[in-house]
């Protein structure tokens, strides 16, 4: 059973993720590449105050 997040911008962040996936596997981004994508898509859509950056 899949719980997913009663967040309104899950969706949308969920397609960030599939997209910096797919980026990645096809050899489109280098991983760092498509995780500042992934970390600028994510902060457009939730907003800056709701996004943690890990170093």
């Amino acid at each position: 059973m899949h719980v997913r997040t009663s967040v309104s911008e899950y969706p949308k962040v969920s397609a960030e993720i599939q997209r910096a996936t797919e980026q990645v596997v096809t050899g489109a981004m280098s991983v760092d590449e498509a995780a500042k994508a992934y970390e600028q898509g994510v902060t457009g859509t939730v907003g800056q105050d709701k996004v943690a950056i890990r170093e």
